[in-house]
């Protein structure tokens, strides 16, 4: 069974205009691509980049108001960490793009 996910498309032919560059681009998408749950786990994000990569691009992202975050540690009873959990709220994302959007509209109204 194939899974959809919903990218605006103003989103991605915009980047450059709305100042994300290609990794937070993908980031984004990895991000929308679960926005129906609400926690993803580590090994969601992490089995193509560092966890210090990670950190960064979530923080870049955050600093542009495109998205906030949680983050959850997991242990197991000896208290060794198992599993991070992240949570993501993307509607500081959607408020821009409408932003955008409304003013695009504004400037450049379909004849």
């Amino acid at each position: 069974m194939w899974v959809t996910t919903e990218i605006p498309n103003y989103l991605i032919d915009n980047t450059e205009k709305l100042g994300i560059e290609e990794k937070e681009l993908a980031f984004l998408i990895k991000v929308l691509r679960h926005q129906d749950t609400e926690t993803t786990n580590d090994s969601f994000f992490l089995n193509n980049m560092s966890y210090k990569t990670f950190c960064r691009r979530r923080k870049i992202l955050k600093e542009k108001g495109l998205l906030t975050y949680g983050e959850d540690r997991l242990y197991d009873t000896s208290r060794h960490r198992t599993q991070r959990n992240f949570s993501f709220d993307v509607s500081p994302l959607y408020e821009m793009l409408h932003r955008h959007l409304a003013k695009d509209l504004l400037t450049h109204p379909d004849p």
